[in-house]
């Protein structure tokens, strides 16, 4: 069953965030809209221009670029037009029905919970295919900035947040993994800590916090903590 480690980490942790938006005034709202816009103007997965102006610009500004490959050999020729865009277009009728579907539910609840895992891990091992890499971060980015309400942003900072704030639910991860989802474990885990933070914090704080709220949270406990990752 998951649970909070400690209530008062979760207090502070919120009233963190709280005085972080009040400090920084909505700091990043603008460029960040910019990516949004992006996506809502070009959202095609099948168009190889638009396709790679997205994984670029959204890798570039995210830290999660796909020059960002080690310990495998580079492939050859240009990264992103001969092997990135290939192989999103290749997925793109499947990526693009999800993602409308999900952007039309406008949430992420425990309804559309398998298809955001399952979408996350299509385009995952698209990637993968394309540079040799686990592209965990740079899949939940990309598709965060098509369904802006529905995909968390996973990175080593925020998933260090949500791991020193809920207890990992070992039982249900291997229940679902073992139902045959489609999804990345590690991913899979965040979203689950995820979702069961946001909804404790509506519980507690009657305050419904979007995903880019929860990042902010997140993203900033999890610089502050120096927990281990279990």
């Amino acid at each position: 069953m998951m649970e909070l480690k400690n209530k008062e980490l979760l207090r502070q942790a919120y009233e963190m965030l709280q005085t972080k938006k009040n400090n920084q005034n909505r700091r990043w709202d603008f460029p960040n809209q910019m990516l949004y816009d992006l996506c809502s103007n070009y959202p095609s997965q099948e168009d190889a221009e638009q396709v790679v102006a997205k994984i670029w610009l959204i890798g570039r500004s995210y830290a999660a670029s796909v020059e960002r490959i080690h310990g495998v050999e580079r492939p050859q020729g240009d990264i992103y037009y001969d092997h990135v865009a290939p192989a999103i277009c290749k997925i793109a009728k499947p990526l693009q029905n999800a993602i409308e579907s999900l952007n039309k539910q406008n949430c992420l609840d425990e309804n559309n919970f398998t298809l955001v895992l399952e979408t996350h891990r299509l385009l995952e091992m698209a990637l993968h295919s394309a540079v040799s890499m686990n592209m965990t971060s740079l899949a939940s980015k990309y598709l965060h900035f098509h369904c802006r309400n529905v995909f968390p942003i996973y990175d080593s900072y925020a998933y260090r947040g949500a791991i020193s704030l809920v207890k990992k639910d070992s039982a249900a991860l291997k229940a679902m993994l073992g139902r045959g989802i489609a999804a990345n474990e590690t991913y899979a885990d965040f979203v689950m800590r995820f979702l069961f933070l946001q909804n404790i914090i509506v519980d507690q704080y009657g305050k419904s916090l979007s995903l880019r709220e929860m990042d902010f949270l997140l993203q900033n406990w999890g610089w502050r903590d120096n927990g281990s990752l279990i």
